[in-house]
């Protein structure tokens, strides 16, 4: 499987980026920290740019020349839609690499009887009948 994989954002350009890694996401939930100054509940505005911002700027290999992380107009408004646009095709792609909801969540139900091997000590184990 290729570390790297190719992202077209129609009217803008195709994107290389890496296959994000456990370290990645550390890495992209520290810049969205630092972006949204750690606040707990960031305007939907604001979470919108930073997650797009901080996934671009750590996975991204290589852009079209055209467009430049950077160096975008923070005067602009189609400087944030095309961020936003480029964020949610990497997102896109990213998902498409993880198994449909369906067959994970078969995977990880429980046997019949609701046990599903996991032990639990004592203190938080549910009250005899």
């Amino acid at each position: 499987m290729s570390a790297n994989f190719s992202v077209p954002v129609p009217g803008i350009g195709d994107f290389m980026f890496r296959r994000r890694s456990f370290r990645d996401a550390i890495k992209i939930q520290a810049e969205y920290d630092a972006m949204t100054g750690g606040l707990d509940e960031p305007s939907d505005n604001l979470h919108l740019i930073a997650s797009a911002w901080s996934a671009i700027k750590v996975l991204l290999v290589e852009a079209p020349a055209s467009f430049n992380l950077e160096a975008l107009d923070p005067y602009d408004d189609e400087a944030y839609a095309r961020l936003v646009r480029v964020g949610a095709a990497l997102f896109e792609k990213e998902s498409s690499f993880r198994r449909p909801a369906a067959q994970a969540g078969a995977a990880a139900r429980p046997a019949a009887g609701g046990d599903d091997g996991l032990r639990v000590s004592a203190p938080v184990q549910p009250a005899a009948d």
